[in-house]
């Protein structure tokens, strides 16, 4: 009976000791931090271009809509989570890379052709 009641507690303690994984998601609202564009030809950098931004936010919301502010400007556009760590962001599909709860950087490659491609990373921060 000891040993039964001693497994109970233990057991209690061991639940009340478990913490509720939080989700860690796109949504909400990212502060845009900077930008970074590499270029490559015949599969080599040739250029890598660094933007840096000021009072520009991301807000991936419930409803599938990306609403970007910045300024003087505000604009809308849908977004879909897509398989495989990828967002559909009004037809443009950026890998999701580095996601955690404060941060996360947005992929683009785009190939010219064999060899030749750009590589653009967005880096969100909240």
């Amino acid at each position: 009976m000891k040993k039964l009641a001693l497994c109970l507690i233990v057991m209690i303690l061991l639940a009340a000791c478990k913490k509720d994984k939080e989700e860690i998601s796109l949504k909400g609202k990212w502060t845009v931090e900077n930008s970074t564009t590499k270029y490559y030809q015949n599969g080599v950098l040739v250029n890598t271009v660094t933007e840096t931004f000021n009072r520009l936010t991301w807000e991936f919301n419930s409803e599938g809509n990306l609403i970007r502010r910045g300024g003087l400007f505000t604009d809308s556009q849908p977004y879909k989570i897509m398989p495989d760590s990828r967002v559909d962001i009004d037809g443009e599909i950026f890998e999701i890379g580095n996601l955690t709860r404060s941060a996360v950087t947005l992929i683009k490659k785009t190939e010219n052709g064999p060899g030749t491609y750009k590589e653009f990373a967005l880096n969100l921060k909240k």
